[in-house]
């Protein structure tokens, strides 16, 4: 008898997982939206918590999701406008349905594509977030010059991640300080890092600016 392979079935099966929560299609990406949603209720919470909305500003996510971050915050304040990028035209539907009221209004505008792809569509913004998104690009530092152009002077990049491959407290700021490095490089010069306890892992939260706020 030939001995299963279990060990390659295991990987498949983490790969398309991970290929879902990059990029979620079908039912099983709908059903990775709503749990999602319940799942990283309180690191959306903490994510928007370091955002700290106000009104009349203009404010991007990347990698909205289900929206829900987005409609919290247009629940929280009244920014002028927000704006979320997402690849997945599952999240996305998801995400319109859940925000229709104020794309309706006209305060919420969300796009089905990468960010490069309407990159002069955009205005400047005060805010840009994005959570646990970045683990998933090929060239975070690109990605991050991409960003910092799009940001006011005196605007803020906040980036959210809780490090599931981390073992320990130690590992998870060495993976902050890599990640602080590479905002350096891609031209911020005001990086901050906090942390914040949560399950099933510690958060790291970054905001960078060119300004010291």
């Amino acid at each position: 008898m030939k001995r299963e392979n279990n060990g390659g079935n295991k990987k498949i099966i983490k790969k398309y997982f991970f290929q879902q929560f990059q990029k979620p299609t079908g039912y099983i990406g709908s059903l990775i939206g709503k749990l999602m949603n319940i799942k990283n209720s309180e690191r959306i919470n903490y994510t928007i918590e370091k955002v700290n909305p106000i009104e009349l500003e203009t404010i991007l996510e990347i990698g909205y999701g289900s929206g829900l971050a987005i409609n919290r915050i247009c629940e929280k304040s009244d920014p002028q406008l927000v704006f979320g990028v997402d690849h997945s035209e599952i999240m996305h539907k998801q995400a319109c349905k859940l925000n229709k009221k104020y794309i309706d209004k006209n305060k919420v505008r969300l796009y089905c594509c990468e960010l490069e792809d309407i990159i002069n569509e955009l205005p400047w913004f005060d805010t840009i977030f994005l959570s646990n998104v970045h683990l998933f690009w090929n060239n975070p530092v690109k990605k991050f010059i991409l960003i910092n152009s799009l940001l006011e002077p005196h605007g803020d990049f906040i980036l959210t991640y809780q490090p599931h491959e981390a073992k320990n407290e130690a590992q998870i700021k060495k993976i902050a300080k890599e990640i602080a490095i590479q905002l350096k490089e891609a031209g911020f010069s005001y990086i901050g890092i906090e942390y914040k306890k949560m399950k099933p892992v510690t958060c790291i939260a970054i905001t960078a600016s060119m300004e010291d706020n």
